[in-house]
């Protein structure tokens, strides 16, 4: 359950609870928002995993951390 990071991240010396800070992503489908947990599609797919993992570029807005650039669903 969760997320188990060996080494959680920090924010000026505040960590970030490895199982209790979720990432979450914004999905658009049709014309409704879904901001969610990644674990839940990292978890049990690896196409959502590697689609998380790349690098985002010089983008300023992440696609899906945002609900300006959701991540379009069809």
């Amino acid at each position: 359950m969760g997320e188990t990071n060996a080494a959680a991240p920090t924010l000026d010396g505040i960590k970030l609870h490895a199982s209790y800070y979720f990432r979450m992503v914004i999905f658009r489908v049709e014309n409704t928002l879904f901001n969610v947990p990644r674990h839940h599609f990292e978890s049990v797919s690896a196409i959502f995993r590697d689609m998380f993992d790349l690098p985002q570029g010089g983008e300023l807005v992440t696609e899906g951390t945002s609900t300006d650039r959701p991540i379009h669903l069809e």
